[in-house]
């Protein structure tokens, strides 16, 4: 019996969606180098801790407001060097 038919479709593409999930990861680490710290910084706290802007505002001095702007800003960024990297 060949090899493609003793593994499940669905393992068949597990490596395959590893690799990808890799690759993702390191262009997404590299994009977050290119931002601004304060950028880098309230992307982390909001989108990956879960942080409300009134707890990232205390936690880095600035207003709410400059704290939306600045997730705002970061995100259109990584946006952009992230479907740039795609070409």
């Amino acid at each position: 019996m060949p090899l493609d038919e003793r593994i499940p479709a669905a393992r068949s593409d597990a490596p395959v969606r590893a690799l990808e999930r890799a690759d993702l990861r390191a262009r997404l680490l590299a994009a977050l180098e290119r931002l601004a710290p304060i950028q880098r910084e309230i992307v982390l706290l909001a989108d990956v801790e879960h942080w409300p802007h009134d707890r990232i505002a205390a936690a880095t001095g600035i207003s709410v407001v400059m704290s939306r702007r600045h997730l705002s800003d970061a995100r259109r960024r990584l946006r952009d060097l992230l479907s740039s990297s795609n070409d």
